[in-house]
Order: C-alpha cells, then structure tokens, then sequence
C-alpha cells in the first residue's frame, strides 16, 4: 500500500521514502538503511536507490547517518496522466500548506520519458505557479538555486505516462558533506570514499587504516568518522529544515551509532604540502582532526610510518590513474604501482585493502591478487574499488 503527504494523513502515519544513490552503491546503501531504520521490512532496492516508509525522525536519519546516500525523496503522489489540465487539477489536490513554509523559495526539477506529457518546462510552471500560491514567493522570484544550496526541491519524474511527485529533503547532493572546503587535484568524491571505507574489511579495533595517497584527505576522514560513529552528514544542512512540515521538528538525529572502536589509528600521507595542510583542515571542519593523523611523506614513507605502530594494517586507498598520461609519465607511474605491490606483499603486517583504479591494467602491476569490490562512475568515468588480501570480516 501506498503513502503519500494526503490532508488526511496522521502525524504518525508513515510515507514512503527513497533513498538515492549512485550506481553500484545500492547494496551497501541498503545496508546502511538496515542500520539506520534497525529494520529490513518494507525496504526494496531498486536500481539507484532504496525503496523504505518513514516519518520525520526515519528522514532526519537517513540524511544524516546513511553515508552513501545522495539524496532523500519524500513520495508526495504518484498517478498515471496524460494531459497537463490533469496533471495541474493532481497537483493542486496535495496538502503545500502543511509542507511548505511561507516565503520559502522552492525549487521545481522535471524529467519525462515515454510520456504525452514530455514538455518539462510546462511541468515545472505548473507546479511553479501553485507553490508560489503557497508561499507567496513570486513565480518571477524562482530561479534555480546554486547546486550548494540547500533549498527545497520538488521533483517532478513522468515516465510512460505516469507521474511521481517527490520533496527532495536533502537540497544540495549528500555527497557535499559540508567539510571538504580545500582540496587538491582530483579530490575523491565523499559518498565513494565512504563506500571504500565500508567496504574495505577494516577493524578498528584491531587495524591500523593507512591512506598513502590521500590527497585532501576523503578516505582517513571517512574511516574516522566511521569508526567514531560520528554521522558522515553531521556538519551540513538539509532542506527538509526550510519545510513546514519538518522545520519545527526536534528530531535531529543526534542519537547516531556507538563508536565501533575507543580507540583507533587511522594514518594518511601525500607528499603535497599543500593537499596534506588541506586534509588537516577538512578532518577538524569534520569534528575529527584529533583521530586522524596526516603527514607530507612519499608513500613508502608512508607505509614506514603504519610498520611502525605493529599493528595490522588495512590499506584503503585512491592512488594516480594517469588515464590521460603516455610514454614516460605512465611508465612511472607502472613503477609507482610495482613499489606500491611490492610494499604490501613485503609484510606480513599488511592484511589487504581496497584500491580505486580507472585503469585495472596499470592497477595489476602492482602484483597483488585482485578483485572487484564495487564500480561506479567517477565524473563520468567508470572506476573499480578492487580488493586484496584477507576478505572482509
């Protein structure tokens, strides 16, 4: 049965909710909604995201602590149509003036695929022009908001000729966590540096977390903050706190998770001083400056440095592609990856990793036994986190 934001509906009653994700992320996004919502009921993973039901609270969370997450959609109706005078009448029977605050800007986003009502531009006017009677924001006043504002968005999807009308209630992309202001060449996006972390096998209780590449710092910020039980969305705002419906709400998720260790190591190294200062800045806007630990080193330095805790070490990391590189660049870059293998099947210490590659050839000279873990697309370029060592605990 569905649940949509009907006038009738109760303050408890639930609604259904989708978790966005990118591409090859559901799995472990499901996972994580488990955790979050500690149920496995009426939850469907569905390609790009994860079907649930909640309330307020269930939102609250899901944006806050479920790390692989880009966005959290409220249904707010779905019907088949065909005509736009059909569509308008849907509309204007939704309950905005119990979600929506006045003089409240509200984004309109549309897509349509298969559908008599493919004119997106219509679809956002008409949706436009009954928000801006709901808040009193002029439809003249309604422009896209930069991508780094969270506002609210309605999202208005029709594929083969049936409408879903959602409330975006994260605003700017999950992903944007909010503490990553300075970064180097390449930055690691956050909701896959989350994801290697979640998916590398690492104990904190046991393992020393060592990023030798880490640039600005993504991975040992992420690995911190996960085993800290710190949410990885606890510094950002969202839009579902410029709603009616959720801006008064004292649910703020602080509960969060037990740390999954008192006391762990997590180690990264660059030999940037620019990129390493960086990842020191970004790890204490993320609350966690004091448990990561960042030094301007080459990597075997780096490796040195993890030999020297004797603990057994777990290497997650986003080494150079070099994808656009030839001649002699890349073949220093084969050599970087030949040293890097070398360093991990040198020591007993080292009980395997994760490394993110756009190039499994290059990636392979390094020696190791390789295998697939997850694949994404990077801006637009398909990348594979491969596994080495132990499996996962």
């Amino acid at each position: 049965m569905a649940h949509y934001f009907s006038p009738d509906r109760g303050p408890d009653d639930p609604l259904d909710l989708l978790v966005a994700c990118a591409p090859g992320l559901e799995d472990l996004c499901a996972v994580e909604c488990v955790e979050v919502l500690r149920s496995s009921e009426r939850l469907t993973v569905e390609p790009g995201g994860i079907a649930c039901e909640g309330g307020i609270e269930q939102v609250v969370l899901l944006n806050r602590f479920v790390g692989s997450a880009l966005h959290v959609l409220v249904r707010l109706d779905a019907f088949p149509c065909h005509h736009l005078r059909d569509f308008d009448k849907r509309v204007r029977r939704l309950a905005w003036d119990q979600l929506l605050q006045r003089g409240q800007p509200v984004a309109v986003k549309a897509t349509s695929k298969r559908s008599k009502l493919y004119h997106t531009g219509a679809l956002e006017e008409r949706v436009a022009k009954v928000l801006a009677e709901v808040t009193g924001v002029p439809e003249s006043d309604r422009e896209d908001p930069p991508e780094d504002e969270s506002i609210p968005k309605i999202r208005v999807r029709v594929a083969a000729n049936h409408v879903t009308l959602s409330l975006d209630t994260s605003g700017s992309p999950l992903h944007r966590r909010g503490f990553r202001l300075q970064v180097g060449k390449a930055p690691l996006r956050e909701d896959f540096a989350w994801a290697m972390v979640r998916s590398s096998g690492w104990d904190p209780q046991e393992e020393v977390l060592l990023d030798p590449f880490c640039g600005s710092g993504s991975i040992p910020i992420h690995a911190a903050l996960f085993a800290a039980g710190e949410p990885p969305n606890g510094v950002r705002r969202f839009a579902y706190e410029r709603t009616r419906w959720m801006g008064a709400s004292p649910s703020r998720g602080d509960g969060g998770f037990e740390p999954v260790s008192d006391a762990f190591t997590v180690l990264g190294s660059d030999r940037d001083e620019g990129v390493v200062e960086a990842a020191r800045q970004n790890a204490g806007r993320a609350t966690v400056g004091e448990q990561c630990s960042f030094e301007r080193s080459t990597f075997s330095e780096g490796f040195e440095r993890a030999f020297a805790t004797g603990k057994p070490i777990r290497v997650v990391t986003n080494p150079p592609f070099g994808l656009r590189v030839s001649g002699r660049a890349r073949d220093d870059l084969a050599v970087l990856h030949q040293s890097f293998g070398e360093l991990c099947r040198g020591s007993e210490q080292v009980r395997g990793g994760l490394i993110l590659s756009a190039d499994v050839g290059l990636t392979r000279r390094s020696g190791l036994a390789l295998e697939p873990a997850l694949s994404v697309r990077a801006g637009g370029l398909p990348v594979t986190a491969l596994r080495f060592g132990k499996s996962p605990r």
